[in-house]
């Protein structure tokens, strides 16, 4: 874009030269043509602006005045353009945008729902794992373009109305919602806010669109009458789905399965991925892909960086799972340990699930009743998690309040082991990971 054209969409005002941008960001120190200096609670981006343009940058926003020769359009608010800008440029596309949304799986199923639908098309989506009001404008800017196809992105959220303003940028013509567990339920306050606030993404749909939803889960099953728009339901044992697997069998790799009497594949493990699968698998037969296409689509697929990445090190087994944790997804990683850990030591190294406000109890100590004595070691990281320590009976348990202790308890342990590491991203234990990684 001009920064013309970038002003206009703004109602800013440009200081300077009119050139062209092509890339996007809020960190000075990446390399790029455009900043967007954003004002936070300890840092205001407004003091790197000098130190982008000496790095190469061509211009940026500002909401101050810039003294030198550096380009840059005068704006209110460098946060509000952002998303205004990003909404001014979604809207110069006309292909299949979808949203997906939930508690639990959103990024793996992103993965998925690009690695299929990259058979035919070329894709824009979210950038790692901006999903937020900074990062889905950031992956908009920087994803679509006049190569795109079609576009996936991801909306998160943790409070009432965040869905509703992402989705009146993103204006999605498709919206998978995985499911509705108790991920930020201490700032919504029951699995039916969560639901309330998921279903905001309906408030910007186009008029044609479609929801595509988990048909096993309960919540969405009973509320499918609040969804202002065609609906198709995927999942395994729910009544009236309209995409069923049918026919599972588990692989060394992961699961086939059978969808209208057609065999698919996919190479990854748990449970979770064979409804991300379905909900690949929808949205490419709504997009047009052939059989084949979808079979290759998904035969291909792989996990996102950070969540449930198997790595077969020089004697033991990491399940790198690090990036986020609420119950639902806790109980995923486990049930992957106990497959994977079979005839082995088997090691759970189980962070805080946060942002769980009154219900944080309760669930650490829920999470607890589903660790056994098949568990050699479960070590737990930091004060909430100690709470699991009450109802687990793993073999031996050992409570630390920071990640970087983890190795230090860990290390003598790992011959011959299976480790499973989890966690809210805050708690940092892809320090612990980084550590086991290097210890081959």
């Amino acid at each position: 874009m001009l920064l013309s054209e970038i002003a206009e969409a703004t109602n800013g005002v440009l200081v300077g030269d009119d050139v062209e941008v092509k890339s996007f960001t809020i960190d000075s120190r990446k390399e790029a043509d455009f900043f967007v200096p954003l004002i936070g609670e300890s840092l205001d981006g407004h003091d790197f602006i000098d130190s982008f343009f000496n790095g190469g940058g061509k211009a940026c926003f500002s909401k101050k005045m810039i003294k030198g020769d550096g380009t840059y359009i005068r704006v209110e608010d460098t946060h509000v353009a952002l998303k205004e800008l990003a909404k001014y440029h979604r809207a110069k596309f006309c292909i299949p945008i979808v949203a997906i949304t939930g508690s639990v799986g959103k990024t793996s199923t992103r993965q998925l729902v690009v690695d299929t639908l990259s058979v035919k098309f070329n894709v824009a989506q979210t950038m790692g794992n901006f999903n937020n009001d900074i990062g889905l404008p950031l992956s908009i800017l920087n994803g679509l373009s006049e190569e795109s196809e079609a576009g996936v992105f991801e909306i998160g959220m943790n409070h009432f109305g965040e869905i509703d303003e992402l989705a009146s940028i993103l204006k999605p013509d498709y919206a998978i919602i995985t499911n509705i567990g108790t991920a930020h339920i201490g700032n919504l306050g029951s699995q039916e806010n969560i639901l309330k606030a998921k279903f905001e993404i309906f408030n910007h749909i186009s008029s044609m669109g479609i929801a595509i939803l988990n048909g096993d889960d309960d919540l969405l099953s009973s509320h499918k009458s609040d969804i202002p728009c065609r609906i198709i339901t995927y999942g395994i044992a729910g009544d009236l789905l309209d995409v069923r697997g049918e026919e599972i069998y588990q692989t060394d790799d992961g699961f086939s399965f059978e969808v209208l009497r057609e065999e698919f594949e996919i190479n990854l493990i748990g449970t979770h991925n064979l409804y991300n699968a379905l909900a690949g698998y929808t949205i490419a037969k709504e997009l047009g892909l052939d059989f084949d296409e979808i079979r290759a689509g998904l035969a291909k697929a792989s996990n996102a960086e950070g969540r449930q990445n198997i790595l077969e090190l020089s004697d033991f087994v990491l399940i790198d799972d690090c990036y986020n944790a609420s119950f639902d997804s806790m109980l995923s990683g486990l049930e992957l340990l106990y497959k994977l850990g079979s005839g082995k030591k088997k090691i759970a190294v189980l962070g805080s699930m946060l942002e769980l406000g009154e219900f944080s109890e309760e669930l650490h100590i829920k999470l607890g009743e589903y660790i056994d004595s098949e568990i050699d070691l479960l070590i737990t990281v930091g004060v909430e998690a100690k709470e699991i320590t009450k109802t687990a009976k793993a073999k031996k348990t050992q409570k630390v309040l920071k990640a970087s202790d983890v190795f230090n308890v860990i290390k003598d342990d790992l011959k011959k082991s299976v480790i499973l590491v989890k966690g809210s991203n805050s708690i940092g234990l892809s320090e612990a990971v980084d550590k086991i990684k290097n210890i081959q």
